[in-house]
């Protein structure tokens, strides 16, 4: 987990003992993602990108900064090489972990942030959420310059439903689920683009992160 301490806190659950903690010096986090065992990335407000390995002393494998804003969000691909983050500013980076470094092309700066993203294995895509409301597709395989489609959630949004997060519920099937800034759970489906269901609107507050229970389906 992390805190507002700039730091993050690593506990073996199944001992109840706390393990280790890894500061971020004076930057707050903002995205954390669990790479495996051992791999901890995260992205701060300053559009930091690093990756730890909490088994060392010095626990940076690697840290980067190709980001003007916070990193809003991280996914990872299946082989546990490239992950995916998405900034504020309105672009999608890919950082390879092996090789430590951005893998190019990082995608063309957009006029609406990028808040979330996750890797459609299926179809080999990466699909981020943007404050337009707009689920903006791009290609996997070094072609994230820029997208290859886009799916307008609401028509004339004007920035008023900010894709805040999403998860992917079946990904043969293409369906995802995703929270907005006014409060709504949605369902959709991909390729072809259609919407299924809202599953609550006019939260008094936005949705700001969603889990989904991969064996029973549930949110």
């Amino acid at each position: 987990m992390f805190s507002i301490s700039k730091s993050i806190k690593i506990t073996d659950l199944n001992e109840g003992k706390f393990l280790r903690k890894i500061s971020n010096g004076t930057k707050k986090i903002y995205s954390l993602l669990v790479v495996d065992d051992y791999l901890v990335c995260i992205g701060d407000d300053d559009g930091n990108f690093k990756c730890w390995d909490y088994r060392v002393e010095r626990p940076v494998h690697m840290s980067v900064n190709e980001c003007d804003n916070y990193i809003s969000d991280l996914a990872v691909d299946p082989n546990k090489q490239l992950i995916f983050a998405t900034s504020g500013e309105g672009t999608l980076s890919a950082f390879n972990i092996r090789s430590r470094r951005l893998e190019p092309p990082q995608s063309e700066l957009f006029d609406a942030g990028f808040q979330s993203v996750r890797y459609l294995e299926e179809k080999n895509k990466i699909i981020v959420g943007c404050e337009d409301g707009v689920i903006n597709i791009f290609n996997n395989n070094n072609e994230w310059g820029n997208i290859s489609d886009r799916y307008p959630i609401r028509q004339n949004n004007s920035g008023q439903s900010s894709i805040d997060c999403m998860e992917i519920i079946d990904d043969e099937q293409n369906i995802i689920a995703f929270g907005t800034s006014d409060g709504t759970i949605e369902i959709i489906s991909l390729f072809p683009h259609k919407h299924h269901e809202t599953l609550m609107e006019n939260s008094e507050t936005g949705i700001e992160c969603i889990d989904v229970n991969q064996i029973t389906r549930q949110i």
